[in-house]
């Protein structure tokens, strides 16, 4: 439920945005939001994220389809939880978004800038924070109750094998001693006693 639900409120909110920029904004001009910070302007680009490989349009268009549909088989074949439902849901809906302007207008709208950075809109954004930090999550969860691909398993507690040499061999201490007890050296063996 999350993925779907994620999906579509990053897929109407990057349409919405785009929309508004593009009735309000002249392409090329650009806005001061936060001064010496953050910009809205309008432009127009036709590859991929963050205006790379402009030549491109078409075969990003065809990389939307195809990530879009293995992400709906993925999820619908692997329920997980509800952080990597969404993680999942951010990528989705903005593939959507950008792969929705590249089919209809051929190229996509980018409108947020920071003079450092490339151009970018909300499916970028939605793109980037959902792919790093879902791989991040199952990262950080495959060593415990999670595998890579973030789905739930039962931790494995880590056995102390005889074979491992980094485990101390304490058999020693488990040793019991001989029926009546510790027995030493016979009193004639002892240093100093007779017979020495």
């Amino acid at each position: 439920m999350a993925f779907v639900l994620i999906a579509a409120a990053v897929f109407i909110v990057d349409r919405v945005t785009k929309g508004l920029i593009n009735a309000s904004i002249t392409p090329g001009t650009e806005i001061s939001l936060v001064p010496r910070f953050l910009w809205i302007t309008n432009t127009h680009n036709a590859g991929a994220a963050f205006g790379l490989a402009p030549a491109g349009g078409l075969l990003f268009l065809l990389a939307s389809i195809v990530v879009s549909a293995g992400l709906i088989v993925y999820v619908a074949r692997n329920p997980g939880n509800t952080l990597n439902d969404a993680l999942l849901g951010l990528v989705l809906g903005g593939t959507l978004g950008n792969g929705y302007e590249r089919l209809v207008h051929g190229t996509v709208t980018d409108f947020i800038t920071v003079h450092w950075w490339p151009v970018f809109n909300i499916a970028d954004s939605a793109i980037s924070i959902g792919s790093s930090s879902d791989r991040w999550s199952t990262s950080w969860t495959s060593t415990g109750a999670r595998t890579t691909s973030g789905r739930s398993t039962s931790p494995t507690p880590r056995s102390r094998s005889a074979s491992c040499s980094c485990w101390p061999d304490t058999s020693y201490a488990r040793t019991a001693p001989p029926e009546g007890g510790l027995r030493g050296p016979p009193a004639g063996q002892l240093a100093g006693g007779p017979g020495a």
